[in-house]
């Protein structure tokens, strides 16, 4: 602030610390604003792994705060390169990418207090350019939820996260364990067998700049002579990738002192022998090359990888069992079931009378959220508070839940193999139980365009089948409820009347009148709690949704200008993604599907699809172009585009809008229609 002419006339010393003296909060600040620096120069996003951050920030540079831009510019550099080779749409400088900083090489310094801090801070980081490449704008450490990539976190991380969670909860060490093996057990179960490719070991050559090439070597080694010793098995090759990482993050934790701890080694030596036996091996192996000895807690994690590696099966997301029961009966029973079926499925979770049960359904609470795969979770209980156990898990996390009480130990045996054999949803899955288990059976269903309905009957018609009326009203709003009396002398005839006009989907009452082709269902005091899942169930299996119900203005896309087929199912897909009507994994199984056999209809038509399993409500979208294009080898173009996004509960949908698009005048309406508003309707006059 002082004068020019007198500032001169002062001798002043500006002290800058160096590099190695600053805190890893400042050194990541520098990091981020070198790699926002280069983004704006090169006009390129670009993605930073966690890891490579870190290793920026661990090592000491003799050549101060300009070493460090140095080092960043040439790894964005190599990066540019293949990002322009590989004619990617950002800089990806992540596990395949040229580092010339190893974490482990004698220049990295750290402490415990720098490393628990780093991995507070650090996260994985997409740099999105800002203008002027020279405008040296410093950039907040913190991570945009909107740009961040999300990568997989070691398994340390999880455990110790999961671990402070449940802490809160005041929880005993016992407990604790349960859960955490629980957690565990679902993390190895949830690893990737494909990695999106299928390289094998060669896989680990991208893993060159992160891992020691003496380990690559040591775990290639290992897989040949797994390979050699189970040669009639198949190696899940894949998953070495995963070993490799987390040996490169086990050694990291020894060298540091960190402790590695294993809530259930005592279960891994007991029950997972041989694999226990090849991890003492490659662990030996290990610590010749790397000096360090590696604990027993660490060896049971390298046998749940390996166990993995001899998996050969593709494990699919199963729905979660827990069964509930006061005393110690919850325990005795999974223990019954898993040893006559060989399996480690069900989860126990047993009520002590003398403990608050607010304290069982928060710990609950933390079980379902680690299992959960979003398959939903069926709870088996034997009576009480219990019985409400799901609801609470619902309205706590959003998990869908079921709840049978009344448990026995048939009733567990038979949900298990359902939910271990069969691939059926969780409502399948219930009211199958329920409906062997309360002993009077569903008729079958077929659809109906008429509007559903329900029967209310008593003997006269009146009091209990008006209250039964009353009941039903408040649950199914929308349902047309009718009152009878089985002592009427017209009865059949008054049904059958009321048949021409509505889909009797049920008769819920006090006496059954034995209609023919109706359900009927037994009211009883506890009817909502209990019966009421069955004509949940028939309401579930009536419902029609018609082509109408499912045609969305904003799903109407006229006269666009896009010009290939994979621009135009990107464009589908995310627009139906972003509306969360699917699953991220719906576009993939678009272009499998396309892969498969053209989807080329007629009259310059084609309908591409997905698979139901990944869609949450069904639509249609229809893409009209200004230009046809050529959709498949034949050389066939289209000019209309129609993506079905159908789950299976509206495939009766497909029939309805073949039938439209087999009606050419009714195509070449919708071929010239002004708006997305004329579009729809020219469908729903035809449907």
């Amino acid at each position: 602030m002082l004068l020019t002419s007198f500032r001169r006339r002062i001798p002043m010393l500006i002290s800058i610390p160096p590099l190695k003296e600053r805190s890893v909060r400042e050194k990541a600040k520098l990091i981020y604003n070198f790699f926002q620096t280069e983004s704006n120069r090169t006009n390129s996003k670009i993605f930073v792994n966690e890891k490579i951050i870190k290793s920026f920030a661990l090592k000491n540079y003799q050549g101060n705060i300009g070493q460090i831009k140095s080092e960043i510019q040439v790894t964005c550099a190599n990066a540019y390169i293949d990002k322009i080779n590989a004619e990617k749409d950002e800089i990806d400088i992540g596990l395949n990418e040229i580092l010339y900083n190893n974490f482990f090489s004698e220049d990295v310094s750290i402490n415990n207090h720098d490393m628990s801090e780093l991995n507070m801070i650090i996260k994985d980081k997409l740099f999105i350019p800002k203008g002027d490449a020279d405008n040296n704008t410093i950039v907040d450490n913190s991570i945009d939820e909107e740009t961040k990539y999300s990568l997989p976190e070691d398994i340390y991380e999880k455990i110790e996260k999961k671990y402070h969670e449940l802490k809160k909860l005041n929880l005993s060490s016992d407990e604790m364990e349960k859960i955490l093996w629980t957690f565990i057990i679902k993390n190895f179960n949830n690893i990737d067998f494909d990695l999106n490719n299928s390289k094998g070991i060669s896989c680990l050559d991208n893993l060159k700049y992160i891992v020691k090439d003496t380990i690559i070597s040591i775990l290639k080694e290992f897989v040949t002579n797994l390979k050699s010793k189970y040669h009639e098995q198949n190696i899940s090759e894949n998953i070495i990738v995963y070993l490799a990482i987390h040996i490169n993050e086990a050694i990291k934790r020894i060298r540091f002192k960190i402790d590695i701890i294993n809530p259930n080694i005592m279960y891994i030596k007991n029950n997972m022998k041989e694999e226990y036996s090849l991890a003492c091996s490659l662990s030996s192996k290990i610590e010749n090359e790397e000096k360090i000895q590696i604990p027993e807690d660490e060896i049971g994690f390298i046998a749940m990888y390996i166990r993995k590696l001899l998996e050969t099966k593709i494990k699919k997301d199963k729905i979660g069992i827990v069964i509930m029961c006061h005393g110690r009966v919850a325990t005795e029973m999974v223990k019954v079931v898993n040893e006559l079926m060989n399996i480690n499925f069900p989860i126990a979770i047993d009520m002590p009378l003398d403990v608050n049960p607010s304290k069982i359904f928060e710990k609950t609470i933390e079980i379902s959220k680690i299992l959960n795969t979003g398959k939903g979770i069926l709870f088996l209980v034997d009576m009480g508070s219990l019985v409400n156990i799901g609801d609470i898990i619902n309205k706590r996390t959003g998990i869908k839940t079921r709840t049978i009480d009344r448990i026995d130990l048939l009733t567990a045996f038979e949900a298990v193999r359902k939910v271990y054999v069969e691939e059926k949803d969780l409502d399948d899955i219930y009211y199958e139980l329920i409906n062997s288990k309360y002993k009077f059976q569903m008729v079958s269903v077929s659809h109906s365009k008429k509007p559903p309905a329900i029967i209310s009957m008593c003997l006269t018609g009146h009091g209990t089948a008006e209250s039964i009326r009353d009941t039903l009203m408040h649950n199914y709003k929308n349902v047309k409820i009718f009152t009878l009396g089985l002592i009427d002398e017209n009865l059949k005839k008054r049904i059958e009347c009321l048949k021409l006009e509505y889909n009797i989907v049920a008769i819920v009452g006090t006496i059954n009148p034995g209609i023919e082709g109706i359900k009927f269902i037994p009211f009883e005091n506890n009817f909502v709690n209990n019966k009421k899942i069955f004509l949940d169930y028939i309401m579930k299996q009536n419902r029609y949704n018609g082509l109408k119900s499912i045609i969305k203005e904003k799903f109407v896309l006229l006269d666009s200008d896009l010009n290939t087929k994979q621009e135009i199912l990107e464009t589908m897909c995310a627009i139906v993604f972003n509306e969360g009507y699917v699953k991220k994994e719906y576009l993939n199984s678009v272009v499998e599907r396309e892969k498969m056999n053209t989807t080329y209809f007629k009259g310059d038509i084609a309908i591409p699809h997905g698979l139901s399993a990944y869609v949450n409500n069904s639509c249609i979208v229809f893409l009209r172009l200004k230009k046809p294009i050529e959709w498949d080898n034949g050389g066939r173009k289209v000019v209309l585009v129609c993506m079905l996004v159908i789950s299976d509960n509206d495939l009766n949908t497909v029939t309805e809008l073949f039938k439209i698009l087999k009606n050419n005048e009714i195509l070449d309406s919708l071929k010239n229609a002004g708006t997305s508003t004329e579009f729809i309707n020219i469908i729903n006059q035809s449907s």
